[in-house]
C-alpha cells in the first residue's frame, strides 16, 4: 500500500519538481557537475549525520546542497530568489501550522474521547492508523519524492538528454 501510493503522490503533480528543478538555482548558469557535486554533499552530510545519530532533512540537505552548488560555480545571480521564497515561506508556515493544528487536533480528539472505554478507541484508532499510514505515503510522494524527480530532470536537461524548450510569450 505504501509503495503504490508514494508512486501515486510523486505522480500527482508537478509543482514541487519545478521549483526544486528550475526555481532554486536557474539551469543555465550551472552544469551537471553542479548537479553532482550537490547530490555527493547531500550523500556526504546524510552519512556523517547517521553516524554521528544526529537527525536530518534530506529535503534540507537537498535545496542547500544544489543552492551551495550553485552559488559555488556561478556566484549569487545562479540563486533564483522566487524559489527561495516558496521554500521560506513554506518553512515558515509548515512550523507553525503544523505545531498549532496537531495541539488543536489532539485537544480535540482528548475532549471527544475523555469518555469512551480503551477497547472502544484502540478498535477506531486502529482502523484510523490504515487511512493515516495511507495519507502519510501520498504526501511524502507528492512532497519528497519529486524534490528528487526535480533534480533528476535537471541532471538529464543539463546532460542534454532532455531538450530545452522555450515557452511562448
Amino acid at each position: 500500500m505504501a509503495t503504490v501510493l508514494n508512486a501515486l503522490g510523486a505522480m500527482s503533480g508537478t509543482a514541487v519538481a519545478a521549483t526544486v528543478g528550475k526555481d532554486i538555482v536557474r539551469p543555465e548558469v550551472i552544469n551537471l557537475m553542479t548537479v553532482a557535486a550537490a547530490m555527493a554533499g547531500i550523500i556526504f552530510w546524510s552519512t556523517l549525520a547517521w553516524y554521528w545519530g544526529l537527525p536530518t532533512s534530506e529535503s534540507h540537505a537537498l535545496i542547500a546542497g544544489l543552492t551551495g552548488a550553485g552559488f559555488a560555480t556561478a556566484g549569487p545571480e545562479s540563486l533564483v530568489w522566487s524559489g527561495w521564497s516558496k521554500v521560506l515561506i513554506g518553512l515558515v508556515f509548515s512550523t507553525f501550522l503544523v505545531f498549532f493544528g496537531g495541539l488543536l487536533l489532539m485537544a480535540t480528539l482528548y475532549w471527544a474521547f475523555a469518555d469512551s472505554r480503551p477497547g472502544t478507541v484502540r478498535r477506531i484508532f486502529g482502523r484510523l492508523q490504515i487511512l493515516s499510514a495511507g495519507f502519510m505515503a501520498f504526501s511524502h510522494g507528492s512532497n519528497d519524492g519529486q524534490k528528487f524527480i526535480g533534480v533528476f530532470t535537471l541532471a538529464l536537461l543539463l546532460g542534454g538528454i532532455l531538450p530545452t524548450f522555450q515557452v511562448p510569450v
